[in-house]
């Protein structure tokens, strides 16, 4: 009884951990296309188009899609 309990709780964490996951996969895309494809209409060259979309997904917090590590700073905590 126990481990079926366990086993049903640990499969609902994996299910739950790969819709996250996919979540914040369609999320990057579509910020990623749509920077893109306003950059592209706006006339920029690929190249700064890419750069464009790479830097939304930045301040999103999110992987960018060349690659390039960014790390992101602390939360400032102000003490009263």
């Amino acid at each position: 009884m126990l481990r079926s309990a366990l086993n049903a709780a640990n499969d609902d964490l994996l299910s739950d951990h790969q819709r996250r996951l996919r979540e914040k996969e369609v999320r990057q895309a579509n910020i990623y296309l749509r920077e893109y494809s306003d950059a592209r209409k706006a006339d920029k060259s690929v190249f700064a188009a890419q750069g464009a979309a790479n830097n939304a997904l930045t301040r999103a917090a999110l992987r960018r899609v060349d690659g390039q590590a960014v790390a992101f700073p602390q939360t400032c905590r102000h003490f009263s």
